[in-house]
């Protein structure tokens, strides 16, 4: 069962147009939200206007931060924080001052949207500006500065670079929505919104929003289209449906729009790196050093103060063998919109600095890309390896991982293919990098399965599909251990008040802990059964064998079946996760690019890579996974990028004028896998979502600027944009004149 590459089970289901998302549900009464924000960056609300809107009408609610109902809410936290942060709190609704363009300052609900929105136009906010201010949120160090030192002062060449990881709006097919509920009798509020994890958008808003108990909040999450992270965590607009839900009497709702997610969702990347790669005669690695700026925005998001710290930590180096690392982060408040972990959580940045660094260095000692990793790359009798931070790498084979990577990209024949590009008046360029990613995610993971006599067998768990296919290889999971058709298992998500606890789904954690998990339960479902029959047969539970779905005595045809047993039973199993969350994806991709010299165009010709996912579950879901995971690293290295104005104005907040990569940016996708098992969890299995954006950022970088080195182009910053390489053009040949 497990390995095969099974259709995924949910996709008839969506495909004919039978998915559950939020904005899908049809609500009786229900008011609708508009939000009014911010559109100045930094100033303090003298004044705000709402009488006209109060009596346009079907007007149910008008509502400012000073409204006393309001100030009944408490702020928003963030999940983790760095040693030395300072403090900041996010208010849901901004009182006296606003700190970015798109921060909510009022909030209207009326019958229906068009309502809404007229009134949020008769709203008068008045402002008196401040400027846009820098703020450290903290400073961070971590590595051994001493032995860093000595490794510098005897290097034979050091490598160094500054480049940036750009900020993206994520830009997820479904946008943010939100429906709320509150029922007066009981006190208990319900929040049905896309997430990809019910319980800590359930936590924050009890614990730290409302201040009541957690089970007076129950949050309910269906369907979702895409999520990267930004969906992980509670917004403002959660805690004000379920505060306008109770002051209306009736449900609320909300849907962004495209521009309006620009300024409202939490962006990605936003830093700014420096690394410097100590180097011996023969190329091989001393030490490296990193300095981070990282913009965090004008608040912290759930997990933005660890994830260019403690989480891009963990990958200081990856797979390569350097015995010195220092690393500093200086995290900056700014009057822009919060960051947030955005697929790969920090990685993808410290991985793309590296990489920039190693082609930097093998460019000054003119050796080639490939040999100086491979004279680098720590071999698999080197493991386990502990890398800078404590964690220990404890399987894999890189320099395999990168022989096949080379010969899947046709290395040989790419100076035909060059040849073949200058003719036509094009450049051509090959880039190769390698990537690990340290999966972690959120260990107080939760799963319960429970048999029904209707033939089913209810799969409970805290993770949430984002299009992961989670119906489809946890169904695997648990059909293999019970030696049940993968048809009898349905997966349940995204429900407080069916599952009371949970972990969620982020940091490529959803097999090594939640599948790992669902396993477990199956062992000990086995066992309840086996309880239960040995009790029924009156015999001894080390008599009943247990095989695809029935229990017998051993030696007779006395056979009693799991879904039979389910008819007059409670024949059910959970348990919480228990065990090593870190596993260690890792892989290496080749790319190659055409730029036109005189435009600055680039485009994507090939791309070849391979990836060590551990032991392959499904390829078909698998493969997927790190197709997307390239296209989104595509999209960053090659055309996205928030701009913002000295005034803290976003000037590219809608689709219109901020680009995406489309079908025609990416050619077709060359992977393949080296499955090597993890040691750390009884299926093998290692992270898999976001090895593709850890990997895709270096070669394509490294492709353009291999194209690019013919005209004395020797950096470049991401995004590649025909403006941003055309400029590199230009700087060249104004520095050879």
């Amino acid at each position: 069962m497990l390995g095969l590459p099974l259709e995924r089970l949910e996709d008839e289901r969506l495909l004919r147009g039978q998915g559950r998302y939020t904005d899908d549900l049809a609500v009786e009464n229900t008011g609708h939200a508009v939000f009014i924000r911010s559109d100045r960056a930094h100033a303090v609300i003298q004044e705000i206007e709402k009488a006209a809107a109060e009596r346009a009408p079907g007007v149910r609610l008008v509502l400012t931060g000073r409204d006393a109902a309001a100030r009944e809410l408490g702020q928003l936290r963030p999940m983790a924080s760095v040693p030395g942060q300072i403090e900041r709190t996010r208010p849901v609704i901004a009182d006296e001052t606003v700190r970015h363009v798109g921060e909510i300052v009022a909030m209207v609900v009326a019958d229906t949207l068009d309502w809404a929105r007229d009134a949020a136009e008769a709203i008068v906010v008045r402002t008196s500006d401040r400027p846009c201010a820098v703020e450290v949120a903290y400073d961070w160090h971590t590595g051994d500065a001493d032995a860093v030192g000595r490794a510098f002062a005897r290097a034979h060449t050091v490598a160094r670079i500054t480049t940036k990881s750009n900020r993206v709006v994520v830009h997820p097919l479904e946008p943010r929505c939100a429906i709320g509920w509150y029922d007066a009798p009981s006190g208990r509020y319900t929040l049905h919104t896309p997430t990809q994890g019910v319980h800590q958008v359930r936590d924050a808003l009890a614990d730290h929003v409302f201040a009541i108990e957690r089970e007076r909040i129950r949050v309910i999450t269906e369907d979702v289209g895409g999520a990267f992270g930004m969906k992980l965590h509670p917004y403002p607009e959660h805690a004000l449906v379920l505060l306008a839900a109770r002051l209306t009497g009736a449900p609320v709702r909300w849907q962004a729009t495209r521009s309006e997610a620009a300024l409202a969702d939490a962006h990605g990347r936003a830093q700014t790196l420096e690394g410097a790669l100590a180097l011996d005669a023969q190329g091989r690695f001393l030490a490296l050093q990193v300095r981070n700026t990282a913009d965090l925005g004008a608040y912290y998001s759930h997990f933005g103060p660890p994830t260019p710290s403690l989480s891009g930590g963990k990958v200081a180096g990856h797979c390569y063998r350097i015995e010195a690392v220092e690393l500093e982060v200086r995290a900056l408040l700014t009057n822009s919109v919060p960051v947030d972990a955005y697929r790969g959580a920090g990685k993808p940045e410290m991985v793309y600095l590296v990489e920039r660094l190693v082609d930097r260095a093998a460019h000054l000692l003119n050796l080639d890309p490939a040999e100086i990793r491979m004279r680098n790359l720590l071999r698999p009798q080197d493991l386990p390896w502990r890398l800078p931070l404590g964690q220990e790498i404890d399987s894999g084979d890189f320099p395999e991982v990168l022989r096949r990577c080379v010969v899947a990209a046709d290395r040989d024949g790419f100076e035909a293919r060059r040849a073949a590009s200058e003719r036509s008046g094009r450049l051509r360029g090959l880039g190769i990098g390698m990537h690990m990613h340290v999966s972690g995610g959120f260990p107080a993971e939760f799963s319960l399965l429970r048999v029904d006599p209707d033939g089913r067998l209810m799969l409970h768990t805290g993770t949430q599909t984002g299009g992961q296919g989670h119906a489809t290889v946890f169904a695997q999971i648990a059909a293999e251990r019970l030696g049940l058709p993968v048809q009898a298992i349905a997966v349940q998500q995204g429900d407080t008040r069916a599952l009371a606890r949970g972990g969620g789904t982020g940091g490529s954690s959803s097999l090594p802990i939640a599948g790992v998990n669902i396993a477990r339960a199956a062992e000990l479902l086995i066992e309840r059964g086996r309880a239960i029959a040995a009790q029924r047969f009156e015999a001894a539970p080390i008599d009943i064998d247990y095989s695809e779905g029935a229990y017998k005595v051993r030696g007779t045809d006395r056979r009693l079946g799991l879904f039979e047993m389910a008819v007059d039973e409670d024949v059910s199993a959970g348990c919480d996760f228990d065990g090593p969350t870190a596993t260690f994806p890792n892989g290496a991709y080749a790319m190659e690019v055409e730029v036109d010299p005189a435009t600055g165009a680039v485009r994507l010709c090939r791309f070849s890579g391979v990836d060590d996912l551990g032991r392959v579950l499904n390829p078909r879901i698998a493969r997927g996974q790190i197709e997307g995971g390239v296209v989104q690293a595509i999209g960053q290295a090659m055309m996205e990028e928030v701009v913002y104005d000295a005034n803290g104005q976003l000037l590219n907040a809608s689709l219109m004028d901020y680009a995406l990569p489309r079908a025609a940016d990416v050619p077709a996708l060359t992977v393949a896998f080296h499955e090597v098992p993890a040691t750390t969890n009884p299926l093998g299995a290692k992270g898999a979502g976001e090895v593709g954006p850890a990997g895709g950022l270096a070669p394509f970088v490294a492709a353009v600027l291999d194209a690019l080195r013919p005209l004395g182009v020797e950096t470049l910053d991401m995004p590649a944009t025909p403006e941003n390489v055309w400029r590199a053009i230009e700087r060249a040949r104004t520095e050879k004149t």
